[in-house]
Parts: C-alpha cells; sequence; structure tokens
C-alpha cells in the first residue's frame, strides 16, 4: 500500500467512527426525530405493499367489523342508539354463533335498572362478549406502588381477573396502570371478559403498534386484542411466555381446525407492543351494517342466513359516524377509525404476519459493510468514481432494506444508515477536496523549488559554453544552442590550441532529455576539452604541416573519453553522439572524427555540398572501440556547418520532419552574418513546428573561412 492509501486509510477510519459515534449520539439524544423519519419511511413501504397486487397481503375475513355509521340511526330512524339495541345485538351475535364480539365501548355507568338487566342477560347467554376498559397509566417505569387499591369495585374486578405470565426478564418497562375505567362491575362480571381499548401513538401521531400488555401490581393485564387471541386459541396465561423485547411467545395454541398446536412468537418491544400489519385501507375489510343485525331477529330464515354468514367469526362492533373523533393517522391511511386498530391487530396475530424488527447483530454486520465499501472506494478510487459508488451504495442498501420488508418481513433501519453513509460521503469528499488542495501546494512548492533548481542549472550550463568564440585570423565563427526544457543535453566548444594555429569544433548530443542528460553533456564536453588540450601540450605543433599532430591528439582524446564512460560510468548506460574536428588555421585543412552524430555539412564556395558522415561508434557505450578520422580541405568562401536532430527531426502537426531541402536553401542564402544565418534557420524550424512546443533541444555550429578579410584586415592594419 502506498502513502497516499495508507493516510486515506487512516483518515477514512477515523472519519468513519467520528460519524458513527455521532450518529448514535444524535439517535440517543433525539430518538423521536430518527424514529419519525424512519417511521415515515417505513409508511411508504406499506402504502406500496397496499396498493400493489404482487405483495399485499391476503385478508383473512375471521375478523369482521359490524359498524354503527349515519346510515344505521338513519335507517333505524333513531337519533341515538341506546343499552337496549345494544343487548339485542348482542343476543342476535351469539345466536349467529360468532366466536367473540369485541366492543369497542366502554359501559362504564349503570343507568337504568331495566336497560342494564337486559344488557346483562344478553351478555350472559351469548357467553363471547368482550368489553373494553380505559387505562391510566405511568409511561415511566413499572411503578408496583402505584398499583390500583383493591378496596375499589375497579381494582376488586381488575385484580381478580389479571394475568400472571411466565416471565423470562423482569417486564419493569410496561406501562404501569395507575386508574382505570371499566364496564361497570355487573356487566364485567357476565362478560367474557374486559381487555384495555389504550392505543399509543408514534411521536407523529400515527398508529403503528399495538400495546399487548399493561403492568398491574405484580402481574400484567392485557389488552382486549390478546384477551380474545389467547379464548380463541386456547391458550390459558400460564402458557404465555413473556421476553420483553424479543417475544410473547403463546404456547400450545390451537387453531379451528387444526390438529396439533403450536407456539406463537409476537415480536415486541420493552413496552409490549407489536407491529401491527395494516392490509390496507378501512374499508379493505368486511363491514356490516349494525341496522341489518339488529333486524336479524326479526325473520328466522335471515337470523339462519346470518349464522352461515358469521358462524366462527371474530366481531368487532364500534361506532363509525361521521365526526367522529375516535379515528387517527395510520400507515396505510390517514383517518382510521380506531377499531380497525383494533382488528388489524387481531389479524395480525391470527395469520401471523408479525413483522420483526432486524437483530442487533444484522444492523451491526450491515452497517460494517456499508463501512468497508465506502472506505474501499475512498481508499482506491478517485473522488468522481467515489461518489457514485457511495451514492450507489445508499440507494442499494435502501432497496435492500425495502426488500426485507416486503419479502421478510424484517425491519431495518433506513435513515440512520443512510444517513451516516451521506455524512461519510460529505465529509470524506470535503477531506479529498482539503487534501488535494493541499496535495497541489505541496507539488506547486515541489515544481517551484524544481523550477528554481533548473533554474539554476541553467545558468550553470550556460557557463560551460563559450562566453565569447575565439577570433582566429581568416576565420568567421557562430554557434548556438537552445534547450527545449531549462536544461540541455546538446553541447558544442570552439576553442583554439597552440596559439591559435589550430581550431578545434566539436558538437554532440548526450542520449536522453533533462537533468541526467544535462549533467553527461557537462562531462562529456569537459572531459574532450581537458583531454584534447592535455594532448595538444604533451605533443608539440609541428612548425610545417600538422595533419600527423592532429590525428594523433584527435585520436587520442576520443578513445581516452570514450574508455573513461564506458568504463567508469557503465551502470549509468549513457552515450552521446559527438562530431570533433581539428582545423589548421594557415592551410583550412579539417581533420575530424563523427562518432554517430548527424552528419555536419561541408558547402563549398561554388556551391557543391558534402555530408561528413560518421567515422564510428557512439561515444561512451563500447571501451577500445575503433574511430576513423576524416579530413576535409576549407578553401576561401566554403562552410562548414554542424546541428543536432532538434533542427533534422523537428516535426509538425502531421509529424513530418524539418526538410533538408529547406536547411541547405537557408544555408546557400546570402546572409549579412553566420549570426544571422543561425537565427534564420531557427525561425525556418518554428515556422515548420506550427506552434507546436520544441521537440528536442536545438544546437548549431558554423564556420567559414574568409581569407580575403583577413588580408583586408592585416592591410588596414599595415
Amino acid at each position: 500500500m502506498n502513502i497516499n492509501r495508507a493516510r486515506r486509510l487512516r483518515d477514512g477510519i477515523l472519519i468513519c467512527t467520528a460519524i458513527i459515534l455521532f450518529a448514535h449520539l444524535f439517535d440517543w439524544l433525539l430518538p423521536e426525530v430518527t424514529s419519525t423519519w424512519n417511521n415515515r419511511i417505513i409508511d411508504r413501504v406499506f402504502r406500496f405493499r397496499a396498493n400493489s397486487t404482487a405483495f399485499r397481503p391476503a385478508y383473512d375475513d375471521t375478523v369482521v367489523h359490524v359498524d354503527i355509521n349515519q346510515s344505521t340511526l338513519q335507517r333505524l330512524k333513531l337519533s341515538h342508539l341506546d343499552r337496549r339495541h345494544h343487548a339485542k345485538a348482542i343476543a342476535n351475535l351469539g345466536a349467529m354463533a360468532t366466536a367473540s364480539q369485541l366492543y369497542d365501548f366502554i359501559f362504564a355507568a349503570e343507568r337504568s335498572a331495566n336497560v342494564d338487566r337486559m344488557l346483562v342477560d344478553a351478555a350472559r347467554r351469548a357467553g363471547n362478549v368482550y368489553f373494553g376498559l380505559m387505562f391510566f397509566y405511568d409511561r415511566g417505569p413499572f411503578l408496583r406502588n402505584r398499583s390500583l387499591s383493591s378496596d375499589s369495585p375497579t381494582g376488586a374486578y381488575l385484580g381478580a381477573t389479571r394475568w400472571n405470565l411466565t416471565s423470562i426478564d423482569n417486564p419493569t418497562r410496561l406501562p404501569a396502570a395507575t386508574d382505570a375505567i371499566i364496564t361497570f362491575p355487573q356487566l364485567a362480571q357476565v362478560s367474557r371478559g374486559l381487555g384495555s381499548l389504550n392505543l399509543t401513538y408514534d411521536p407523529d401521531g400515527v398508529y403503528r403498534r399495538y400495546p399487548l400488555l399493561y403492568g398491574f401490581g405484580d402481574a400484567v393485564y392485557p389488552s382486549i386484542v390478546l384477551r380474545i387471541v389467547c379464548d380463541y386459541l386456547q391458550v390459558r396465561p400460564g402458557a404465555i411466555v413473556l421476553e420483553p423485547g424479543p417475544y410473547l411467545t403463546l404456547k400450545s395454541a390451537r387453531f379451528p381446525g387444526d390438529a396439533q398446536p403450536r407456539d406463537i412468537r409476537i415480536p415486541i418491544d420493552l413496552s409490549g407492543q407489536m407491529v401491527i400489519d395494516f392490509i390496507g385501507p378501512w374499508e379493505l375489510m368486511r363491514h356490516y351494517d349494525f341496522a341489518d343485525v339488529l333486524r336479524a331477529s326479526d325473520n328466522h330464515a335471515e337470523l339462519a342466513l346470518w349464522k352461515n354468514e358469521l358462524a366462527g367469526k371474530i366481531v368487532v362492533v364500534s361506532e363509525v359516524l361521521s365526526g367522529s373523533s375516535d379515528a387517527g393517522p395510520v400507515p396505510t391511511d390517514t383517518h382510521y377509525p380506531l377499531s380497525g386498530v383494533h382488528a388489524s391487530a387481531l389479524h395480525t396475530i391470527l395469520t401471523e404476519s408479525f413483522f420483526q424488527p432486524a437483530t442487533r447483530l444484522s444492523r451491526i454486520m450491515s452497517l460494517l459493510l456499508l463501512t468497508a465499501v465506502v472506505m474501499g472506494a475512498f481508499i482506491y478510487l478517485p473522488a468522481l468514481a467515489f461518489g457514485t459508488v457511495a451514492m450507489t451504495t445508499a440507494v442499494a442498501y435502501g432497496g435492500a432494506a425495502a426488500a426485507a420488508l416486503l419479502y421478510f418481513r424484517s425491519m431495518f433501519d433506513f435513515v440512520l444508515p443512510i444517513g451516516m453513509l451521506f455524512l461519510m460521503l460529505v465529509t470524506m469528499l470535503v477531506h479529498r477536496a482539503i487534501e488535494s488542495t493541499r496535495l497541489s501546494a505541496e507539488a506547486r512548492r515541489e515544481r517551484e523549488l524544481v523550477e528554481k533548481e533548473l533554474e539554476i542549472g541553467r545558468r550553470i550550463q550556460a557557463d560551460f559554453f563559450p562566453l565569447k568564440l575565439p577570433e582566429v585570423s581568416g576565420w568567421k565563427l557562430a554557434a548556438t544552442i537552445r534547450p527545449a526544457k531549462q536544461v540541455a543535453g546538446d553541447f558544442y566548444d570552439i576553442f583554439t590550441l597552440n596559439e591559435s594555429r589550430c581550431l578545434a569544433v566539436l558538437i554532440g548530443d548526450v542520449c536522453g532529455k533533462g537533468v541526467g542528460a544535462a549533467i553527461f553533456m557537462a562531462l562529456f564536453r569537459s572531459l574532450i576539452r581537458a583531454l584534447c588540450q592535455q594532448q595538444a601540450g604533451e605533443n608539440e605543433y609541428p612548425p610545417e604541416s600538422g595533419r600527423k599532430w592532429a590525428q594523433h591528439v584527435l585520436r587520442r582524446t576520443i578513445e581516452q573519453a570514450n574508455n573513461y564512460i564506458a568504463v567508469t560510468h557503465e551502470n549509468a548506460h549513457m552515450f552521446a553522439t559527438v562530431f570533433f574536428a581539428l582545423i589548421d588555421a594557415r592551410s583550412g585543412e579539417m581533420i575530424y572524427v563523427n562518432c554517430g552524430q548527424e552528419p555536419p555539412l561541408h558547402l563549398g564556395a561554388d556551391g557543391a555540398l558534402k555530408q561528413l558522415t560518421p567515422t564510428g561508434p557512439v561515444l561512451g557505450v563500447f571501451p577500445d572501440a575503433t574511430f576513423g578520422f576524416r579530413s576535409v580541405s576549407l578553401k576561401n568562401g566554403d562552410l562548414f556547418f554542424a546541428c543536432t536532430d532538434g533542427v533534422s527531426e523537428a516535426p509538425d502537426r502531421q509529424g513530418r520532419l524539418f526538410p533538408a531541402d529547406g536547411l541547405h536553401s537557408i544555408l546557400r542564402a546570402s546572409h549579412r552574418s553566420l549570426k544571422d544565418m543561425l537565427q534564420a534557420v531557427e525561425v525556418a524550424v518554428d515556422g515548420h513546428a506550427q506552434g507546436e512546443s520544441q521537440f528536442d533541444d536545438i544546437t548549431m555550429v558554423a564556420v567559414q573561412r574568409d581569407t580575403a578579410a583577413a588580408a583586408h584586415k592585416g592591410a588596414t592594419a599595415g
């Protein structure tokens, strides 16, 4: 792992850890906020499920409604119903062989003795009527010292009918009843049982959960739904196991028609609440009009038909009059009668369509997986790809959580993981931006430092070239170098030997570009000059022809330079193409060696052009290499021109090289000086490049013999 990735790994771990801690702290401090957001997302899944033919849960019509609505009163020509009507309805529903009658009322106070007796007698004969009660309770821990007094009729009845469950854990978080309103005692005693009608809505006012149990003294008291379910499935209180947090287990439940009993495990939270499986809007359940039930006993045949229709059903009787306040929002409906909440809770348990909150382990594993994906993308991917992966991961998690809810009834958190992913994405992108800015600043400082060092190197390198070319009688000299970068790998040198009787001309090109080539350029140029001057000093220049002397000095210089580079700097794998010539200033004879250099040109005064082709291998590769030496005579007006491949191989935008005939035309043209001629070549090369950056170092050397100018100078001096 490189340094950048190691740094990203460290920073990513710190960012993810901080965000996870922050998110859980926020959830701990403001649980209502996160739970509300999460519930609203789940509500959307519920609504989609209710409207989808593929995912809509099947309705079991064991649970049906008998509604008292405006139509009921109009058909009965009444302004309200009294207890005689309810007594007759109870009797009729009993005669219809219903399994249970759930009355979403509290007949709290005694009224007329005759009317109350009718209601009591009807409930006794039916034997399957459940009435409600309303608890007043503390929402704090289970406080036994605030239980109802057994001296009151209410306390006496509730104490006699409370449940003693098998509890694996102390149910200290169940709502603790401190007072209650119950159905008046005579009716309560003949009923099948009372149960709590209390409902608890979530912080946003939506009913999503159903409380099954309440704390009552040293025991618990059931909701009306749980009491009906246990009687319907023949489960005694002693066979109910309470595990606050995970489950409420109904042991050996017997469904009608099933030969074998089975356990039903109802997922509950620490407060004993179950998530309700709302199958859809209020109208989706089966509904009957209270007026029809009331009139059924007027005709024996019709009563028989009703018996066939409602036998074995659990009937929920409730008022759903227009303008009734007994309604509230649920996930699938914005105005839902609370009797529908009781019916939906009954339906949830009887169909065992429970929603199971994700386990702590699964939540931790999913969070670790999401964090690992984001971390991996943060470490290995560029910013745009990282953002794409993080957003895709969030969408994929949301889809997976929705699928788990639809297919497996498993409830994963939406808000906390996706919120953490979003915070990680934003924080890591900001970190990337800051880190990129810091690295850019560091790179800019390093680049400025390098450029400064290269500028120093350029100035130092410039000192290696002659500040002023020597003045030799009868000869014109010019040279130029233009690096492609700050420093060059090309080099040239022009110097005199033996009191200007011999003129040394050197041009070369080191392989490669940049600083490495520049360093070896300095080495090649200095080495050749020093060796040449050493050889010239050790061998006296003859008074007559210097051909043999020049050949000896040239050979010894090139061979020693080649062997030194090839042996001493073998591991550097550096070499140079070199053209080196010694010119007799008096005779104009030039002895030269061309070590792989671009062939210089000899342009005669008559216009004849000759290339001085290579005579040996490049310098610095093969020790003890053999080099050939040739000569050419420079007469009055003859021009010697040498350049590196920065001129001859300069490309245009289409990759075409600088034409040789174009160079020849410039050399043949008339110029005021050799310097002007070299400038003309540079201009032509730049024009050929068509604005493209310089391809390579451009180095040129020009030497022209001009004896007429020397004679004129001598005459002027005389």
